[in-house]
């Protein structure tokens, strides 16, 4: 709770005012995404989209597809926000708003695993892995400070 209060004041930091909003999908991850011949297809399960920040896509994306409980896959996130920034140059804002919303996200999903173990108590050990694995991945990431991930850009 101390952490994820932390991270709410880090997150109200941010210079709002500089942070770009669209319709955004809200739950980017490689489930979501159709590939077909190494190209982009199609985004698909728009249930969760809605008008944010366009830097939270990225900062899920992150969380899902390049932070696992072993392993951060940093040569990928800079190739991702490398390629990204072909499109959509970030302001610095953007860049330290997507460091907060990958932690933000890791503990969605953390929560997630909490709320679904209490409802599904057939599926309680594999809930329970879940939630590990996804601290492991939370306390992983937070080894990496902001000003290090400033320097994947």
């Amino acid at each position: 709770v101390n952490k994820l209060n932390e991270l709410n004041n880090q997150l109200n930091n941010i210079n709002q005012t500089k942070i770009r909003k669209a319709i955004i999908h809200n739950d980017l991850s490689e489930v979501n995404i159709l590939v077909k011949d190494n190209k982009l297809q199609a985004f698909i399960d728009w249930d969760d989209f809605g008008y944010n920040a366009v830097v939270n896509d990225i900062g899920v994306f992150i969380a899902h597809g390049f932070i696992r409980s072993k392993i951060i896959k940093i040569d990928k996130i800079k190739l991702f926000l490398k390629e990204y920034q072909k499109y959509i140059n970030l302001n610095l804002e953007e860049k330290k708003a997507i460091y907060y919303l990958v932690k933000y996200r890791l503990f969605g999903i953390i929560q997630w695993y909490i709320k679904y173990s209490k409802e599904r108590i057939d599926k309680l050990n594999e809930l329970e892995n879940g939630y590990h694995r996804n601290i492991a991945r939370l306390e992983r990431f937070e080894k990496i400070s902001l000003k290090e991930f400033l320097t994947y850009y």
